[in-house]
């Protein structure tokens, strides 16, 4: 709870009044690395805090190839925004990348809070914002680069998958299998 309510003072202007309110909604979590956190076909109902650690939303395409639609490190909320905001069952996993831990809150007591204050409503808008941001990021990176420039620059679109993130998955961000990521990285040495 600690890491969420600095990480909040730090980026918004929120009372210590707010800051009573949310204690009341959030419970702690721990993940080990490999959980299932959430399934395809199950309501997503709460939003994670990361504490520390990373969580990865994913799904399987046509040739069960995993694609990476986005990893959530330290101080990141992670949900899928869909499914948790509509009630609607989830397309993609989440998944503990290695030890996870952290804080969530449950949907209703998510919407108790936006019901409650005006500046948790403007968080969520933020928060929304950031979310819509990393997307059209992403989108323009998968679409508009070649494979050898999404490696190359990867650093520039993305620093923090390059130190933490296993070559596995980092295909599965790119859309690729490992043996591409392989051949593409030796092509780039050369």
């Amino acid at each position: 709870m600690d890491k969420l309510v600095k990480y909040l003072e730090d980026n918004y202007n929120i009372s210590n009044e707010e800051i009573a309110l949310l204690e009341q909604c959030v419970e702690a979590y721990t993940y080990t690395k490999g959980s299932c956190i959430s399934s395809v076909g199950a309501i997503v109902d709460k939003i994670y805090f990361i504490d520390e650690g990373i969580m990865r939303a994913y799904y399987t395409g046509e040739t069960d190839l995993e694609i990476t639609r986005r990893f959530y490190f330290e101080n990141d909320f992670c949900t899928n925004w869909v499914s948790f905001r509509n009630c609607i069952p989830s397309v993609e996993y989440i998944e503990a990348v290695n030890d996870v831990s952290g804080v969530s809150i449950s949907f209703s007591d998510f919407m108790k809070l936006l019901e409650t204050s005006t500046n948790f409503k403007n968080i969520y808008a933020h928060i929304l914002e950031k979310f819509q941001d990393y997307h059209l990021k992403k989108f323009h990176f998968i679409n508009n680069l070649t494979l050898q420039e999404q490696v190359s620059d990867m650093e520039l679109y993305f620093p923090k998958l390059r130190q933490k993130i296993s070559n596995k998955l980092l295909a599965s961000f790119l859309h690729i299998t490992p043996q591409h990521l392989c051949r593409v990285k030796k092509k780039l040495i050369k």
